[in-house]
């Protein structure tokens, strides 16, 4: 039987790494409106338009998505032809399959960037599929652990596929390695028949997943998410006359604190955020909203160290958007440079995001006009 790495702790020979005893704790985002049918039509002069007409779509037919779960093994290994494509984007309603993820909650880190009505609900909705293969690596090294017991110990091999499938081709494809046992990790009584994987790369592969736009909005008459708003494909067309117009939401997407190749720690937020504004003039309505503020914010540039902790700028791209015609009309990058003293001090190497300026983009906001 195979075990990953964050299932037995061991020690490389001659060396014996510490035993934490740390469980990690993922967060569940549970998104508004799940499965809510409906949808929102384009005006004919732009594809991605607002048109406050909700025209009605099928309800939830637990029965389909049931079917369809049932059926993720036989996804994960579908083969297609590969046809590359440098623009590549998420097209109509998205599934995940994966050859070896038994826990839920992988699944939930793995789509926690996308839109629950994103997702689709039956076969018949599926137009993006995406895999998310892993497979036994080259043997790593012996490891000790509890009685001197020895397991070998083994990289994990993952290869993400994008399939448009519709037409059946492979787009996009990337592949993540990982050799290396993580800082902290939990424990069980080791068995010294068995092998191991080192721990899949989930974080990098959901921040790959979440690194594609989509071709189009997909409607909702209910209560718009901030994970479909930060993929939508935007024009752009800066200008200097900068003014908030309407009802506003906004959209955010932030990295901070530990960040690791084995976990997700994106966050994303949209009801409750206000920069500012007062409750008058925000909306998560798609027939009420005129200007869409998304602010993404990512690890930046090293800054320092504090003991074993890295410390890397927290880097926000603030963009203002006109959400009826998808049009980027000012644009702002803010940075928080300041080291954070109270950062966890590890025994071992830590990479670490300090927080979001949350202060300096507040007063960027508020010294724009706001009509």
């Amino acid at each position: 039987m195979n075990k990953t790495l964050s299932d037995v702790v061991f020690a490389q020979k001659p060396q014996v790494l510490t035993i934490f005893g740390v469980f990690l704790l993922l967060g569940v985002v549970v998104s508004c409106g799940r499965f809510m049918p409906g949808s929102r039509t384009s005006d004919t002069s732009d594809t991605n338009a607002v048109n406050t007409a909700v025209p009605s779509s099928p309800s939830f037919d637990s029965d389909k998505y049931s079917e369809l779960l049932s059926k993720r093994e036989e996804f994960a290994k579908l083969s297609v032809p590969v046809k590359l494509d440098a623009k590549a984007v998420f097209k109509g309603k998205i599934f995940i399959a994966t050859n070896n993820l038994e826990k839920f909650s992988d699944y939930d880190l793995l789509d926690n960037g996308i839109a629950d009505y994103r997702m689709a609900k039956s076969e018949e909705e599926l137009e993006t599929l995406i895999q998310v293969n892993c497979a036994k690596g080259a043997y790593v090294a012996t490891y000790e652990g509890k009685y001197d017991r020895k397991v070998k110990g083994f990289a994990v091999n993952c290869t993400v596929s994008i399939v448009d499938h519709k037409t059946q081709a492979t787009v996009a494809r990337k592949s993540f390695s990982n050799s290396r046992p993580p800082g902290v990790i939990s424990s069980i009584d080791p068995d010294p028949n068995d092998e191991y994987l080192m721990p899949r790369p989930l974080g990098d592969i959901a921040r790959y997943i979440n690194s594609f736009s989509v071709d189009k909005e997909i409607p909702t008459p209910n209560v718009l998410s901030e994970k479909e708003l930060l993929r939508l494909s935007v024009k752009e067309a800066l200008t200097e006359s900068v003014a908030i117009k309407g009802k506003v939401m906004f959209a955010q997407k932030k990295d901070q604190g530990d960040i690791n190749p084995y976990r997700d720690n994106t966050m994303y937020s949209g009801l409750g955020l206000s920069y500012g504004f007062g409750h008058q003039r925000l909306t998560s309505r798609p027939d009420e909203l005129e200007t869409l503020i998304t602010i993404v914010c990512e690890k930046g540039k090293k800054i320092g160290k504090v003991g074993n902790t890295t410390q890397f700028s927290n880097k926000c791209e603030v963009s203002l958007i006109d959400y009826r015609s998808l049009t980027v009309f000012a644009r702002k990058s803010i940075e928080n440079t300041d080291l954070y003293e109270n950062a966890r001090k590890e025994d071992y190497p830590l990479d670490w995001i300090v927080g979001i300026p949350e202060q300096a983009i507040t007063d960027y906001l508020a010294s724009l006009p706001s009509v």
